[in-house]
């Protein structure tokens, strides 16, 4: 249940129903301070209220993927991975029959929709050692800030079988 602020007359007139009266020039009243007080204590593990944490994975506890990673498509984001992504889980990104690619990424939920401007992105430019115009760059989140790339045919994947180092970046 959400109250309106402390001070305001209907705080006051809630305060009165629940038998709570304080006078307005007492210095002991309670605040908003005295509220986020009351909720921090409330909310802290072994507290009464149940604090559900959305950046944790449900599966395991460990912080999620923050970003949402893919490749410019006519001015928009085309998203590959985001935050639901599992770590280890190889996404399929581009061909490989280039040497340089590169790779956009923001926080920005809206990149979901595959329709945000990729001016409101940031840009990383990338490397592959490997290049093959049979295989693809695969990209998978390792940890909350962190990717790897690799090159690999589309069997050769699922068997481990890479066409390159695994190589790391950091977002």
């Amino acid at each position: 249940e959400i109250f309106p602020h402390l001070g305001t007359d209907e705080a006051r007139r809630i305060q009165a129903e629940k038998g709570n009266t304080v006078e307005e020039n007492d210095i002991t009243r309670p605040t908003g301070k005295t509220g986020v007080v009351f909720g921090l204590i409330e909310c802290r593990e072994g507290g009464r209220i149940k604090v559900i944490d959305n950046n944790k994975s449900k599966e395991r506890n460990e912080i999620k993927f923050q970003y949402y990673i893919g490749y410019n498509n006519k001015g928009k984001l085309q998203t590959v991975i985001n935050p639901e992504t599992k770590y280890g889980q190889w996404e399929k990104f581009i061909d490989a029959g280039v040497r340089r690619f590169e790779l956009y990424y923001t926080t920005q939920p809206t990149a979901n929709s595959n329709e945000l401007n990729i001016k409101e992105t940031i840009r990383k430019k990338c490397n592959i050692s490997v290049i093959d115009d049979n295989a693809f760059v695969y990209i998978r989140p390792v940890k909350p800030s962190c990717i790897e790339y690799v090159v690999a045919l589309p069997e050769g994947i699922e068997k481990e079988e890479y066409l390159s180092d695994i190589a790391a970046l950091d977002i």
